[in-house]
């Protein structure tokens, strides 16, 4: 009695024991069937293919995407990442793709899908992983291509722009010179007959200084006419002074196309614009080649004017002290000043008809 009293207590104390370690032990089980459940689940749901491998090949752990990537490209499934690898970068000869880059980095093109493959080197417990991601980049890819585009036709209008204003200044230049030749033809008619005016008339109202007055000019012009200076005198009394603050800084000044002589408000408002861009351009940009043109417009249209050098392009454009001083008188007479930067570095002022007035 006491024998089987024994045996039923002790029984009675080893079934709930056996039942909690049983408990103990499923919960394990389930715990690690649903963790690798759950990794390879989140593995195959993300956006980029990727596969962790041993340094032999191996394949450790992988997901669909990369395994797609490997049925596309190879033509059958992943086996051994460091083949794979390998066979993207090269690309063998009979490939369906192309590839570029280096090998922990490269782009895998096929059709118009493109792939960014990245290659790096874990270590998980002491031991080297080798993970290899692939980003679909196509939608990017395109879009960059879409924009290099855009970009080489921006590039060929510059161009195009480049060469038709070229022959504009080629033509203006030309017609500057036609018409130096047709006002030194005017002067050296005008100084013969006034010389033969004062040597054969007795009483001639002209004195000897005039006579040799009128032919130091006409010399004057004939020689810068000869080195290809085509401006009439007023001009070259008008751009005196900004020819000689060039030669100061240590600079050319290069003037192409004719000023109005009339508004000698606008004439010091050149002055002043011209002083200011070639002191910047000369001291913050190193330039030694200014150059000041004038846009054929008609009085109707106001005065537009562009300084531009051969000095270095800035990053940014800060208006110090001397830029914004012109600004204000510029503004101050109704005009505007603008920049460009290509293909150099231009001010362009801009008067309407009018201003200041």
């Amino acid at each position: 009695m006491n024998t089987l009293r024994w045996i039923y207590l002790a029984t009675a104390a080893f079934i709930p024991l056996a039942l909690y370690f049983f408990v103990l032990l499923n919960r394990r089980i389930l715990r690690e069937r649903i963790g690798n459940a759950s990794v390879k689940y989140a593995m195959d749901h993300l956006p980029m293919g990727i596969a962790f491998y041993r340094e032999d090949g191996l394949i450790l752990l992988d997901n669909e995407a990369m395994q797609s990537l490997s049925l596309k490209l190879m033509h059958q499934r992943l086996m051994n990442g460091k083949d794979f690898h390998a066979f993207l970068l090269t690309a063998p000869a009979g490939s369906d793709f192309t590839s570029d880059g280096s090998a922990e980095a490269f782009h895998v093109i096929s059709g118009e899908e493109v792939w960014m493959m990245q290659r790096d080197l874990r270590t998980e417990d002491g031991v080297p992983v080798v993970q290899l991601t692939a980003y679909d980049i196509s939608e990017l890819y395109a879009r960059e291509r879409e924009l290099e585009g855009q970009v080489q036709k921006l590039r060929d209008t510059e161009a195009q722009l480049t060469q038709y204003q070229s022959r504009v200044r080629e033509r203006a230049q030309t017609q500057a010179y036609l018409a130096a030749k047709e006002r030194i033809h005017d002067s050296l008619g005008q100084v013969l007959l006034s010389t033969r005016y004062y040597l054969t008339e007795k009483d001639a109202k002209i004195t000897q200084e005039e006579v040799l007055s009128a032919w130091e000019k006409t010399i004057d012009e004939l020689d810068r006419f000869g080195t290809g200076d085509t401006k009439t005198p007023e001009e070259m009394s008008f751009l005196r002074p900004l020819e000689q603050a060039a030669d100061a800084l240590g600079a050319t000044l290069n003037v192409q196309g004719h000023p109005s002589t009339d508004d000698v408000r606008m004439q010091k408002l050149v002055i002043a614009c011209t002083r200011v861009a070639m002191i910047n351009a000369v001291r913050h940009g190193d330039a030694d080649e200014i150059t000041l043109s004038f846009d054929d417009t008609g009085a109707d249209a106001g005065w537009t004017f562009r300084i531009s050098n051969n000095g270095r392009i800035p990053d940014v454009i800060n208006e110090g002290g001397g830029l914004k001083s012109m600004r204000a008188r510029v503004e101050k007479e109704g005009g505007t000043v603008s920049y460009e930067t290509s293909p150099s570095f231009t001010v362009i002022v801009h008067v309407p008809a009018g201003g200041g007035e």
